[in-house]
Order: structure tokens, then sequence, then C-alpha cells
């Protein structure tokens, strides 16, 4: 029982340094927030081209294909 609360502890002193290294930046930093993780906030991302499923699922539902772009004109 005893090594078990000892490991328990170490585990929860580990966690918790990790929680508080983590957000060293957010703490300290005047208006600090955590970095977004979504695609379309990174540079490198979109300058390769690469959006988020979101966009690129409604991209494809708005799509028309050229037998429902004739179908429209002939109306």
């Amino acid at each position: 029982m005893k090594i078990a609360l000892i490991t328990l502890g170490i585990t929860l002193g580990i966690v918790a340094v990790c929680v508080l290294l983590m957000s060293v930046k957010v703490i300290f930093k005047k208006n600090g927030r955590f970095p977004t993780g979504h695609v379309s906030d990174v540079p490198a991302l979109r300058k390769r081209g690469i959006t988020c499923h979101r966009s690129q699922m409604l991209d494809e539902i708005n799509h028309k294909n050229l037998k429902d772009i004739l179908k429209e004109e002939n109306r």
C-alpha cells in the first residue's frame, strides 16, 4: 500500500510539472494563448494549399460537374 501511494505521488508530481511547463507561455506572456491546432491557421499548410476537412467537404458538396452545369443552362 505504501509503495502504491509513493508511485501515485510521483506520478501526480510529474503530471503537474508537465502541465506547468506546457503552460509557461500562456501564464507568463501578456495576452498569452494556447497555440491553435486548426489547419487553416498554420501558414505553412495554407502555402501548400492544404485546408481543413470541413472546407474540403463543403467544396465537394457545392462542386458541380459538367453534366449538372449543362442541365442548368438548358433550362
